[in-house]
């Protein structure tokens, strides 16, 4: 079985990081592949949310 690991984001260093920890839960007969683009940006990131204030 081959899965194919797409990072969006064109960090090379995290893209190693997540195919080494899919290869860690990986079978034996599992091949993992990871890729990212050339171009993009370095980092995809969410903005922490607030939770909704809560009356005293």
């Amino acid at each position: 079985m081959r899965i194919l690991l797409i990072n969006p984001n064109t960090s090379r260093a995290m893209t190693a990081k997540i195919a080494d920890a899919a290869r860690g839960v990986a079978g034996p007969d599992v091949l993992i592949e990871a890729v990212c683009p050339a171009n993009g940006a370095a980092a995809i990131e969410a903005t922490p949310t607030r939770s909704p204030r809560r009356p005293p």
